[in-house]
């Protein structure tokens, strides 16, 4: 079967701060509390003590009348900043969320 590469991102400004963002996106298993697309996110592989290394087993929902299901390690984490991961399964490649404040609000920045 062929593959078909995306480069997608997603922005969106979030009426929080860049610690209340961080705090939420770098426990990837609440992320189905609050993330109506994020099915199940279970840990694999616990990372060191900055969470690099962290396997996570996660399925989302799509647009499309199906789910998505693979693992996503950490492969970089800048505290309050940045958190890169590499997914591989039903969806491959490198994923990377971005924050940057802006005033009272955070910019949160997905490729």
């Amino acid at each position: 079967m062929s593959s078909t590469e995306f480069h997608l991102v997603t922005k969106w400004t979030i009426d929080a701060s860049v610690q209340d963002v961080w705090r939420e996106l770098s426990t990837p298993e609440t992320w189905p509390d609050w993330w109506p697309s994020v099915k199940q996110v279970t840990l694999v592989r616990e990372g060191d003590e900055f969470g690099i290394g962290a396997v996570r087993w996660m399925k989302w929902s799509t647009a499309l009348p199906y789910d998505l299901a693979f693992e996503m390690e950490t492969i970089r984490i800048e505290p309050r900043s940045i958190i890169e991961g590499r997914a591989c399964g039903e969806l491959e490649g490198v994923g990377r969320w971005t924050l940057q404040p802006e005033g009272l609000k955070c910019n949160v920045r997905y490729d």
